[in-house]
């Protein structure tokens, strides 16, 4: 009975996890992450402000320097929109995966979902850098407070 309970552990390696920001707005910082055990996986991450528009870079890698054991990734989407996926390897070591996205404006929730097929007892890690894009009605209110002090100045001349 356990040997049969232990083996459905492994059998939907799946992570779901809301990663904490760091810094403060309107530029922040997100770190993440995963461990898998041989098996098809499908990762969800969940980053910081529930609301606005962003701009967001970065990127994620597994590294590995044991050729039975790394990361095949499929896929991976932030907000839908597809990421560039890499792969490489040279001098004993191997990029078995990687993904980048640069400067990739879209709005809030994010969410990032990476899909892939671990081939041993693998991690991964990643990094986004993420600042918030004022609204529109912002720049309006700075335009407007332009104009009033231009108007003062000019008013102060005559």
């Amino acid at each position: 009975m356990l040997a049969v309970s232990a083996g459905g552990v492994y059998a939907a390696d799946n992570k779901t996890a809301d990663v904490t920001l760091a810094g403060s707005a309107p530029q922040w910082t997100a770190h993440f992450g995963a461990d898998h055990v041989a098996d098809s996986f499908i990762d969800t991450f969940t980053f910081g402000p529930a609301t606005g528009d962003f701009l967001v870079n970065g990127g994620f890698v597994n590294i590995s320097v044991n050729r039975d054991q790394f990361i095949e990734f499929l896929s991976a989407t932030l907000n839908g929109v597809a990421l560039q996926l890499y792969a490489s390897s040279g001098g004993g070591t191997t990029f078995s995966g990687a993904a980048s996205v640069g400067d990739l404006a879209t709005t809030a929730p994010l969410v990032l979902t990476i899909t892939g097929i671990s081939r041993g007892i693998t991690s991964y890690g990643g990094n986004f850098n993420i600042v918030a894009v004022p609204e529109p009605a912002t720049y309006g209110m700075l335009l407007a407070g332009l104009g009033l002090i231009g108007y003062a100045v000019r008013r102060r001349r005559n």
